[in-house]
């Protein structure tokens, strides 16, 4: 893969976990989450990661789930 190609591949995922975070706050707020509720928060999401492998369900679909992940890991990385 070339370099720009990488790069862009990098920021369109990015852009899709910002975009996914927005989401977020528009829905629950930008309050701070306690360890047990981010605890809560990140195991939901592998939860549905998992559920959506065991459907066997498209990597587009799964690539959701992990973007919700990243997002969730990323928003309590900002809190520490």
């Amino acid at each position: 893969m070339a370099e720009s190609s990488l790069t862009q591949e990098r920021f369109d995922i990015m852009h899709a976990i910002v975009e996914q975070l927005d989401h977020a706050y528009r829905k629950h707020g930008k309050e701070l989450w306690s360890r047990h509720e981010f605890y809560a928060i990140l195991l939901e999401e592998v939860d549905e990661l998992f559920d959506a492998i065991k459907q066997d369900l498209t990597m587009e679909e799964m690539e959701i789930e992990v973007k919700q992940i990243q997002c969730g890991l990323s928003t309590h990385g900002k809190q520490m």
